[in-house]
């Protein structure tokens, strides 16, 4: 005997209309009340009700973001706005979320979860952890899991040990956590100008300041140019390099000395800018040879070690480059690609190569699945593309380039021009 199949009927299931998971009272009753209510409901309800329709009608998140919420001053609300915002996006979105207490002054965002959900475990046991987590299943002792969808992941309880924690450290966190969550809210300390407050600012997608309409808490922040308002610190100069070129070498190994402040160093593709521009590599005409010779010179001008070659050079260099990418987005640029700079142009080794990167890595204590992971991550794939765009729109065509607000320094002998520009 055989049976055909049929579809299921809603009904089926669902024998009443549900709504956020609760029946919906659908008697008489029930729909005059509605209707009712519908009529008394004042201008201010309504526009409320609108707004969060039309909340809910935004597309899901098509790559990890990372919310900042950041005050000048406490006792404003920071911490309540970061549970409310990301329970609303949970909620609303159903997007994966989680809110980390980054408060260096030991924070109370675990405090907001009911007892029964809070975890005896911190932030600070689940950097520890790490290496050992797999799934999302392995997260469940470190976080409370809250019925909007929210969960949270509190601050150690120990004054010390937060203290302790750099902004290196809570950049691996939040590279850790955006393999598993959609998104991230980092609820900071009080100050704009603190260190974790400006990495968050730095490594964010968007940054939401909460303060109040005093005048002394808001003029400082208020009258700075509009990309800068929130910020709370100087623009800094930005140094754009490839991990294929020698001159970039040179520039990166004095240029945090060389510059009366420490640049922001951006990984860029010069393939991709000789793409726009129509360029080419000297090393590939008939000046090899004496350009070699030249970096050779400035190198033991400037007491480096002496220079050796990878074999072959050029080569291609985007796995590095992807890497470089990745390790900024933790904290870890700067060291990455002096080590990876070190490799190429003091140890010889090809940078094309995926294991000669990983020894790079290595030498900064990252963990080369880590590191494999975000080379191939398609967020770190366009962070490179849409960096290398944006140098060439503000009008890199080469590296070592500096730039310093609208003007740039192109050259590893440019960094003393640079300097000037900066102290002037």
């Amino acid at each position: 005997m055989s049976f055909a199949a049929r579809p299921l009927k809603r009904r089926e299931l669902y024998p009443r209309a549900v709504v956020d998971g609760r029946p919906l009272p659908d008697g008489a009753p029930a729909r005059w009340g509605r209707r009712a209510g519908r009529l008394l409901t004042s201008a201010g309800e309504r526009e409320e009700a609108e707004l969060e329709r039309a909340i809910r009608s935004q597309p899901g998140a098509g790559r990890p973001n990372t919310l900042a919420v950041i005050s000048p001053k406490g006792g404003v609300g920071k911490t309540t706005v970061s549970f409310l915002v990301g329970s609303l996006l949970a909620t609303h979105l159903q997007t994966w979320t989680i809110a980390v207490d980054t408060n260096p002054d030991y924070g109370t965002l675990g405090d907001l979860a009911p007892e029964g959900l809070r975890p005896t475990r911190s932030l600070a046991d689940l950097l520890d952890d790490m290496d050992h987590i797999r799934t999302a299943a392995h997260l469940r002792p470190y976080i409370a899991r809250l019925p909007t969808g929210l969960h949270v992941l509190r601050a150690p309880c120990d004054a010390e040990l937060t203290a302790s924690l750099s902004a290196q450290r809570y950049g691996e966190l939040l590279a850790f956590l955006s393999t598993f969550y959609e998104l991230v809210v980092l609820d900071c300390g009080t100050g704009v100008g603190r260190p974790l407050a400006r990495f968050a600012v730095e490594r964010a997608d968007q940054v939401m300041l909460v303060s109040t309409a005093e005048l002394l808490t808001a003029r400082p922040r208020g009258s700075r140019p509009a990309r800068l308002a929130w910020r709370g610190v100087p623009e800094r100069p930005v140094f754009y390099y490839d991990l294929g070129s020698p001159y970039a070498y040179l520039a990166a190994e004095r240029i945090n000395q060389a510059l009366p402040v420490v640049p922001i160093w951006q990984p860029i593709l010069l393939g991709g800018i000789w793409a726009q521009s129509g360029g080419g590599s000297w090393s590939l005409t008939e000046e090899r040879e004496e350009g070699m010779a030249e970096v050779e010179r400035r190198a033991t001008e400037y007491g480096l070690q002496p220079l050796r070659w990878p074999e072959p050079w050029p080569t291609s260099t985007l796995p590095a480059m992807r890497a470089a990418v990745f390790c900024r987005q933790i904290g870890r640029g700067v060291a990455f690609s002096l080590a990876a700079f070190r490799q190429a142009f003091a140890g010889g080794r090809d940078l094309s190569v995926v294991d000669n990167v990983l020894i790079a890595a290595a030498a900064c204590e990252l963990h080369p699945n880590a590191v494999v992971k975000g080379m191939e991550s398609k967020a770190t794939k366009e962070r490179l593309r849409a960096a290398t765009a944006e140098a060439y729109e503000r009008g890199v065509r080469g590296v070592p380039t500096v730039a310093v607000g609208d003007d740039l320094f192109w050259g590893d002998d440019r960094l003393e021009d640079a300097a000037a520009a900066l102290s002037g």
